[in-house]
């Protein structure tokens, strides 16, 4: 409905209104820790885009070719996590792209 062209802020937005509408536990730029050697590192945390549910992250991409880097990226926040994290691509002029990682 949002058309090609946005922000990647704009379709977090609206996805997120959509996903909570049908009932889902919907939370947006969590913060994630970084751990290193059993302790959080201070000053350092990465943000996943949507947390769906408790256990699907949701990274999410506005570039005409998703990356080999975001897929890893999706990875590695799974792996860390437990989760299952899916990449979604709003790509111009396509149609959105989803990945999976596990």
């Amino acid at each position: 409905l949002l058309g090609w062209g946005w922000r990647e802020e704009v379709y977090r937005e609206a996805l997120a209104r959509d996903l909570a509408a049908e009932g889902l536990n919907v939370s947006v730029e969590v913060a994630m820790p970084i751990h290193y050697r059993g302790q959080p590192l201070s000053h350092v945390s990465v943000r996943w885009d949507m947390l769906v549910g408790d256990c699907v992250l949701v990274e999410l991409k506005a570039v005409q070719n998703i990356k080999a880097a975001a897929m890893r990226q999706c990875e590695r926040y799974a792996q860390e996590q437990g989760h299952l994290c899916i990449a979604i691509n709003f790509p111009d002029r396509a149609k959105a792209k989803v990945q999976w990682a596990m």
